[in-house]
């Protein structure tokens, strides 16, 4: 069972996508603290959009990215 944060991010981050090619929003920022479930909204997110579109995922940090190369999102 997901959040209502995390629903609403998944939602937010399909909506977007649809309308990826509009260059007034180029990008899409999930942030939060270590534990909030990001990893997890990215997951459904690719998992949703993966087979139409193409993305990539950019992280801050080192340790972010090898935490998406963990679980198999990078």
């Amino acid at each position: 069972k997901y959040t209502r944060e995390q629903e609403i991010a998944i939602q937010d981050c399909v909506i977007w996508a649809l309308n990826v090619y509009n260059p007034t929003k180029p990008d899409f920022i999930i942030r939060g603290y270590a534990g909030t479930g990001k990893s997890t909204v990215i997951s459904l997110f690719l998992a949703t959009v993966k087979r139409r579109l193409e993305f990539s995922v950019l992280t801050y940090t080192g340790k972010a990215s090898q935490i998406l190369q963990e679980k198999g999102l990078a």
